[in-house]
């Protein structure tokens, strides 16, 4: 190794240590989240009619969240090429978690059947979702949702604007729904209910599904209601393929740039040595790449497969649903 490139690694060792470092530096400073907040509270004044008053009294009883922020202070990893995915299968994909579906799909049998003939999708990937993202409601959090968020969107880190506008909503539905903002609890990322919704999202696509007049993060029926409006809103398409395995002639796959928004023609993957197992009835497809101990699995992703990633931008995470939903479908079949 020459000495610029070895220079070059321990200034990027240092540069992670650093960032590293900075949330636990401040916690120990006793961070006044008040005072980062000032700018917030104008916009959300300004643009929103809150009162400053008091918005500044709830963020002066916030507190700041060193492991929360630094979550996503480390160096960024690309989940669309995520290299766990035998981990991820053995804790996701198990015997266990099909049968909680199958119970899932008996219990829920009529707000299901509703779901997916109001907005056209299969109750088997709806319940894929909702086993993926709550164990079916075991889940949902322990972590204060204000606190979390108002740190990752005053303290620099690579989603900043993103957690920006996250409190942004769930202020605005804290307020809708006449609940305390300082009492709710969910994911370390502020995500919330029994199918984990971020708030713009459940600003956006909740429903009220079991007609109480209340759109309810934690209600099983409106978190029925609410994956698949989310799913029909991002252009589901019914009976249509999701992805399909590919071949390319070796154990591990260092070609094509891979990812669930990594689109190619299926002359240009031809071309390259990926060839589908099936006929692939889409003229593009996503390249999609799962790393075992020991080899790869490549995919082609269709529409559809963008649709589950739109929810959480994670090629496992979209992969795992797909392959619970087609167990269940399968099932489903055979009896």
């Amino acid at each position: 190794m020459g000495l610029g490139v070895g220079m070059d690694k321990e200034r990027r060792e240092m540069k992670r240590f650093l960032w590293l470092l900075v949330p636990l530096l401040l916690q120990a400073k006793e961070v006044d989240m008040l005072k980062n907040a000032e700018v917030f509270i104008v916009e959300m004044a300004n643009t929103y009619g809150f009162k400053k008053p008091l918005l500044q009294k709830l963020f002066s009883q916030t507190t700041f969240q060193a492991k929360t922020l630094n979550i996503y202070n480390t160096p960024f990893k690309a989940y669309k090429n995520d290299a766990s995915w035998k981990r991820y299968k053995k804790h996701i994909i198990t015997d266990k978690k099909i049968n909680d579906a199958k119970k899932f799909l008996q219990r829920y049998h009529d707000t299901l059947e509703k779901a997916e003939n109001i907005y056209k999708v299969p109750k088997e990937y709806i319940a894929a979702f909702i086993g993926v993202e709550s164990n079916f409601g075991r889940f949902k959090g322990k972590h204060n949702i204000l606190d979390s968020l108002a740190t990752l969107a005053f303290f620099k880190n690579r989603k900043q604007d993103f957690f920006r506008f996250e409190l942004e909503h769930f202020l605005l539905m804290c307020r809708d729904k006449g609940i305390n903002p300082l009492t709710q609890t969910g994911s370390f990322a502020g995500a919330m209910g029994c199918v984990q919704q971020l708030p713009s999202v459940h600003h956006l696509y909740g429903v009220d599904f079991d007609g109480d007049g209340d759109k309810n993060l934690f209600s099983m029926q409106d978190c029925i209601g609410t994956i698949a409006n989310f799913m029909h809103e991002n252009g589901w398409e019914n009976d249509a393929l999701v992805t399909m395995q590919a071949s390319y002639g070796a154990k591990r796959y260092e070609g094509l740039v891979t990812g669930y928004d990594k689109i190619y023609t299926i002359e240009t993957l031809k071309e390259s040595g990926i060839v589908p197992v099936q006929f692939f009835p889409q003229t593009k497809a996503s390249l999609l790449q799962l790393r075992d101990t020991d080899h790869d699995e490549l995919w082609l992703g269709a529409h559809n497969f963008r649709v589950l990633t739109a929810y959480n931008n994670s090629t496992n995470y979209a992969m795992a649903i797909h392959q619970i939903a087609q167990r269940l479908m399968y099932l489903k079949q055979k009896h």
